[in-house]
C-alpha cells in the first residue's frame, strides 16, 4: 500500500510540467502533414506529436483499452463496460494512446456494438486521449482470416485486378466509418490509421513473402488516395509501421514514399531472442534519425513483452535500457490488448502489477495525453502542459 501511495504523490507533482524542445525551429515549421487540406485538430495533434517526439516525454499507448480487458480476480475477460479499462484499474488514469482495429472492432460488428465504439472514441477525444486504428482484415482472395497467406492477395487488390472493387468497398465502409467519429459540436476526430502493419514480416497475407516490395507500395498508396482523395477524408494521420529492422536499407524496402507517411513506426517485441535491449535500442535509434531526417513523426507502433511476467522488465529493459537510451525520441508507444489472461498490461494479481505502477510513475511516461488542448492548439518551446 505504501508503494502505491506514493505512485498517486508522484503523478500530482505532474499537474504542472515545462517542455523544452530539439525542434529546429520554434514554431515547428518544417513538421507538416501529408495531407495539405487536413482538419485544424488533425493539424495540432499532428504538431504535438511532433512537439513531445523532441521532448523527454513519451506517451504510453494501450491496444482495446478502453473496449476489452481482463479482470485477474475474477479471471474472466470484460468487454465494453463503460468507463473501465485496465490501464485506469492498475494506474488511476486512462491510456494516453488507444488503440482499436478496423477489422475486429468495426467491419462485421452489430450497429450496436459499433455505436458503443463510436461513443466510446468520443469519450477519449474529449478527454484528450489519441486514437489509433490497425487493420487486420481477412484474405480478400480466400475468404480465410489474416494469418492466411496461400494466396497472392495483395496483387488481387491492387486498381485494375480482380479483387479491387471488393477491396474499394471495405475502404468505403471504413471511411463512411471515420466520418461518423465526430464531437458533440460536430467536428471531426483525428485519428492514427497505419495500413499493412508488420507488412516487413511474413506471418500476414500481406507479409513481405507474399507480395513483392512494389506491390505493397501500391497497396498502401491506394488507401491513402481512396480515403483523402476520393472520400475526402482529411482527419487522418497515416503511420508506416514494419516489423523489427536490420538497417535502414531494410526499413525502406516496402516504404511507399513520403507523401503518403506521417509517422515513421516500428513494431518491436521482446522475446524469445537475444540481445532484445539491445535490438530495440538499434530499431528506435534508427526510427528517430529518420523522422528528424524526413521532418516526421517517429512512434513506437506496437511493443510488448512476449513473457507477459518477466520481472524487471518494465523498469529495467524497458524504461532504463531502452527509453532512456541517448537518440531516441518517439511521441508515443503502444502496447498490445489484454484479451485474456495474457494481456500486455499487468492487472489486479498479476506478478508485474507493481513494477507496472512504478513504470507509469516515471516522469517521462505520460497517461490520458498528458496535454490538455492537444487537438485544439499547437505547442510550442515553453508551453505549460497539464497531466489527469
Amino acid at each position: 500500500m505504501q508503494k502505491f501511495t506514493r505512485f498517486w504523490f508522484s503523478l500530482s507533482l505532474l499537474s504542472l510540467i515545462f517542455i523544452s524542445t530539439e525542434l529546429p525551429e520554434d514554431d515547428n515549421s518544417k513538421i507538416q502533414l501529408t495531407d495539405k487540406r487536413a482538419t485544424e485538430e488533425t493539424k495540432h495533434l499532428y504538431k504535438n506529436l511532433a512537439f513531445l517526439m523532441y521532448s523527454k516525454y513519451v506517451m504510453f499507448g494501450h491496444q482495446s483499452t478502453d473496449l476489452v480487458g481482463y479482470d485477474g480476480e475474477k479471471q474472466t475477460t470484460w468487454v465494453a463496460e463503460p468507463y473501465r479499462s485496465d490501464v485506469k484499474t492498475a494506474t488511476g488514469s486512462y491510456a494516453a494512446v488507444a488503440g482499436y482495429d478496423f477489422f475486429t472492432d468495426v467491419l462485421g460488428q452489430s450497429l450496436e456494438r459499433i455505436e458503443y465504439l463510436r461513443n466510446l472514441i468520443i469519450q477519449e477525444y474529449e478527454r484528450g486521449q489519441v486514437i489509433t486504428f490497425s487493420w487486420h482484415q481477412p484474405n480478400p482472395v480466400s475468404g480465410g482470416g489474416f494469418y492466411d497467406t496461400k494466396t497472392r492477395a495483395v496483387y488481387s487488390i491492387l486498381p485494375g485486378n480482380e479483387k479491387y472493387p471488393y477491396f474499394k468497398k471495405i475502404l468505403t465502409e471504413i471511411g463512411d466509418f471515420i466520418k461518423s467519429l465526430k464531437s458533440p459540436d460536430s467536428t471531426p476526430i483525428p485519428v492514427i490509421i497505419r495500413p499493412f502493419h508488420e507488412l516487413s514480416g511474413s506471418w500476414f497475407w500481406w507479409g513481405a513473402k507474399y507480395c513483392t516490395p512494389d506491390e505493397i507500395k501500391k497497396a498502401y498508396r491506394t488507401v491513402v488516395r481512396e480515403m483523402r482523395d476520393t472520400l475526402n477524408i482529411h482527419q487522418v494521420i497515416w503511420a508506416f509501421s514494419p516489423d523489427r529492422t536490420r538497417s535502414e536499407e531494410k526499413y525502406f524496402e516496402r516504404y511507399p514514399g513520403d507523401d503518403y507517411v506521417d509517422i515513421i513506426g516500428i513494431d518491436f517485441y521482446w522475446g524469445p531472442y537475444p540481445n532484445d535491449n539491445t535490438a530495440a535500442q538499434k530499431n528506435l535509434r534508427l526510427i528517430s534519425s529518420i523522422a528528424k531526417k524526413k521532418n516526421k513523426v517517429a512512434a513506437w507502433t506496437e511493443f510488448g513483452n512476449k513473457n507477459r511476467e518477466e520481472k524487471g522488465w518494465w523498469q529495467n529493459s524497458l524504461y532504463k535500457k531502452t527509453l532512456q537510451n541517448k537518440g531516441i525520441h518517439i511521441a508515443y508507444m503502444l502496447t498490445w490488448a489484454n484479451f485474456d489472461k495474457w494481456g500486455f498490461v499487468p492487472y489486479k494479481n498479476h506478478p508485474c502489477l507493481e513494477e507496472f505502477r512504478e513504470f507509469c510513475s516515471n516522469e517521462e511516461i505520460l497517461l490520458n495525453s498528458g496535454m490538455n488542448n492537444i487537438y485544439k492548439k499547437s505547442f510550442y518551446k515553453g508551453d505549460k502542459i497539464t497531466c489527469r
